[in-house]
């Protein structure tokens, strides 16, 4: 996306103090002509970027420019620390809010922010391994959404999935171990993980309950076997 590529630029710019055509080209994988188009876009958009030529010239932003924008949404808060991994932004529906964070965080941060963005860290938890399949993605969504409004789902399995395929799920995070995606929530008063291959169907329902800080990465390491089980 442009956008993601144009908050990129800003970063580098940010970061380094100079950059040329070809190092942008290179880390985003664009030709250099694209790089032009996009700095030019950034200049008429009022961002003062500046080109020096030469050997050692390169683009360059105003000394002392920072841009002054407003306050994280909640999405733009919890996609904050998923920067560096688009694939995984785009999977949750957060590509935009990831864009438009980034350019955010050129700014300095509030501490009361930096406090909701490492709260929402602890949402989500990657182990290793590539980005989720496509079909799970409405999953991973439904459920990240639901974590964070405190509202709890209904969640159909797959025939032969468990013995229980249905139930209610008060969803606190996700995980993803290798190239599998768990969810993981109360059933029942206890805290399991429900495999993202597994799910049917995740509807939401007229139940809510209480967000607190939940230490999703310590309970994934420390849980038992029969937790990584579907829910039953």
């Amino acid at each position: 996306m442009r956008a993601t590529r144009l908050v990129t630029i800003l970063l580098m710019l940010q970061e380094r103090g100079q950059v040329t055509a070809a190092e942008v080209a290179r880390a985003l994988e664009v030709s250099v002509r694209t790089v032009y188009r996009d700095m030019e876009a950034l200049s008429s958009g009022g961002i003062p970027i500046y080109a020096e030529r030469g050997v050692t010239g390169g683009f360059r932003l105003l000394e002392g420019y920072r841009p002054h924008l407003g306050g994280f949404t909640t999405d733009e808060v919890t996609a904050l620390w998923m920067l560096g991994d688009p694939p995984l932004a785009r999977a949750l529906g957060l590509e935009s809010a990831r864009a438009s964070a980034a350019l955010k965080l050129i700014g300095a941060l509030p501490e009361a922010q930096r406090a909701q963005a490492r709260a929402a860290s602890g949402g989500i938890h990657i182990t290793d391994g590539d980005p989720p399949a496509a079909h799970h993605e409405s999953w991973l969504r439904g459920l990240r959404r639901a974590a964070v409004e405190g509202r709890v789902v209904r969640i159909a399995l797959t025939p032969g999935a468990a013995a229980s395929t249905e139930f209610e799920f008060e969803p606190l995070g996700l995980v993803r171990a290798g190239t599998s995606w768990h969810g993981v929530g109360r059933q029942a008063g206890s805290i399991r993980s429900v495999a993202l291959a597994d799910i049917a169907a995740v509807s939401a329902t007229a139940g809510r309950f209480l967000v607190e800080p939940f230490d999703i990465a310590n309970w994934w390491k420390s849980r038992a076997p029969s937790d990584t089980r579907t829910p039953r």
